[in-house]
């Protein structure tokens, strides 16, 4: 255990600086192909498209898969996540299947949790999104031509406009914000669920002498990492989720 316990921290450093590479290499190499894509297109497509979208796309729409692959890569998500969850479910079928029920009622418990968090935010994040690239392209073209809008006596309508958008964003981020407690406070009840079903069966098991408490203990221990593995699927299919949708949603917005 001392070996493992001080191998541990150097594999974790070696993971998160080769993944870290592994996604900032593929990122740049992202951007650089975008760049040139756009760059090659004819004139009517730089009509079609003004420059603060164009702009968008090339740094915020990036930074955005950038901030997926990074946050899913480097930390307790995405493969490492898998890979452990797959380790636990294989390391507790053959120390102890009698838990395989409760382990099975977590699991099952999980997959509804994050499939009814997927259903109800599905195109909130997106929209939230426009509504704040329509907020920032107007205040642009408002700043931009600020001496056609004075002319005009149309400060308050572009004020108007502005906090229109804005009040939009700000409810969708509302709603967010209770779907994601909803998740949360879900999450505990089938973690917390799982656990007393697991106190009281195995120690059942372990009473009637049907499972040595060794057994139960190193249950224990293994379904302690399956519950945080599990939740790192969780939210590593929420970020890939409103990645999607939101560029789904841009790219209807646009057309």
């Amino acid at each position: 255990m001392l070996v493992a316990y001080a191998l541990e921290p150097m594999c974790t450093y070696l993971y998160v600086t080769t993944m870290s590479r592994v996604a900032q290499d593929f990122v740049s190499d992202l951007q650089k192909k975008l760049f040139a894509s756009i760059l090659s297109q004819g004139t009517a497509f730089f009509d079609l498209n003004d420059t603060t979208s164009l702009l968008s796309i090339l740094s915020t729409e990036v930074n955005t898969v950038a901030d997926v692959l990074g946050g899913n890569l480097s930390r307790d998500r995405g493969l490492r996540a898998v890979l452990e969850a797959a380790g636990g479910v294989v390391v507790l079928g053959m120390i102890a299947p009698q838990l395989a029920p409760v382990l099975l009622a977590f699991i099952f418990l999980t997959s509804v949790n994050a499939a009814l968090y997927s259903r109800t935010t599905k195109g909130l994040f997106a929209r939230r999104e426009i509504f704040k690239l329509k907020m920032n392209a107007g205040a642009t073209t408002a700043f931009s031509n600020i001496k056609t809008v004075r002319s005009f006596a149309a400060e308050g309508h572009e004020f108007r406009g502005f906090l229109g958008m804005l009040r939009r964003a700000d409810g969708i981020g509302l709603s967010l914000g209770e779907s994601k407690a909803r998740l949360e406070s879900l999450s505990r009840f089938a973690i917390y669920s799982s656990l007393i079903l697991l106190y009281a069966y195995g120690g059942n098991l372990v009473v009637s002498g049907r499972m040595p408490v060794k057994s139960l203990i190193a249950g224990i221990g293994y379904t302690f990492s399956l519950v945080f593995a599990t939740q790192g699927i969780t939210n590593t299919f929420a970020a890939v989720s409103y990645t999607h949708l939101r560029a789904h949603e841009t790219r209807e917005d646009r057309v």
